[in-house]
């Protein structure tokens, strides 16, 4: 969840994904339910296994993981217009 409960990112399994496991985010809308899931796409998903989203304290970051590794991102990108 981001800091300002905003967005929420998360790993799922979802018929028509990236990869084995791909990262999804769900935006706030006015009235508090959740948007649709959408796909973060190929900006950080592999054909791997992206998994254990986290966005920093301050907002900044997306964390996850990958291939056993420990990747990060600038949150910017998740309000672009692409999605």
């Amino acid at each position: 969840m981001a800091p300002d409960e905003r967005c929420i990112v998360f790993d799922s399994e979802r018929d028509g994904g990236l990869g084995l496991t791909d990262l999804y985010v769900c935006f706030r809308n006015a009235d508090g339910s959740w948007s649709q899931a959408l796909n973060l796409g190929n900006r950080v998903i592999s054909h791997d296994v992206e998994s254990i989203p986290h966005i920093t304290p301050d907002g900044r970051y997306l964390l996850f993981t990958s291939h056993r590794d420990i990747y990060w991102v600038r949150t910017e990108f998740i309000d672009a217009p692409w999605l």
